[in-house]
């Protein structure tokens, strides 16, 4: 199989409902999409790219334990 490119890192707000999209594709495509939300948090954060760790270090969620892959990435579109 050949590899599968991730979306890449998030740049801008003109760019969120794009990566948001080839976000999605990447994680059916890879099959994470049926994964637990903190592996899919994970996997997000970690394609990125560094600045996105900061950022996302500075989120405030109200129930940590309970954080879904939507509130992560409506708190990055709310960011931006």
């Amino acid at each position: 199989m050949d590899t599968i490119k991730s979306p890449g890192p998030l740049k801008s707000s003109l760019q969120s409902k794009m990566f948001k999209t080839a976000f999605n594709f990447y994680l059916q495509t890879t099959e994470n999409a049926e994964k637990a939300q903190k592996e899919q948090i994970g996997t997000l954060i970690s394609y990125s790219g560094e600045q996105h760790i900061d950022w996302y270090n500075t989120f405030i969620f109200k129930d940590e334990s309970k954080i879904t892959l939507a509130d992560v990435l409506a708190a990055f579109e709310k960011h931006f």
